[in-house]
């Protein structure tokens, strides 16, 4: 059985009223990703979240459990 390798992927997101951070999605969850062409599977693996002047910057890493190039 060949290994499968882990990517780690990071990912800026702006919330929507269908996609609300801590209600619609979080720490832990999976997402698919859209990458060079490759729909795949990930997982959240940190949230970071910064808010300057009223906007809300929201940034991602992600891992990737399959190769996507």
């Amino acid at each position: 059985q060949a290994r499968r390798g882990a990517w780690n992927v990071s990912c800026t997101l702006q919330d929507t009223n269908d996609f609300l951070f801590g209600t619609d999605w979080g720490y832990g969850d999976r997402l698919f990703v859209n990458a060079f062409g490759v729909i795949t599977d990930c997982r959240i693996n940190s949230i970071e979240i910064e808010v300057s002047n009223r906007t809300e910057l929201i940034r991602l890493a992600l891992n990737v459990t399959e190769q996507i190039v």
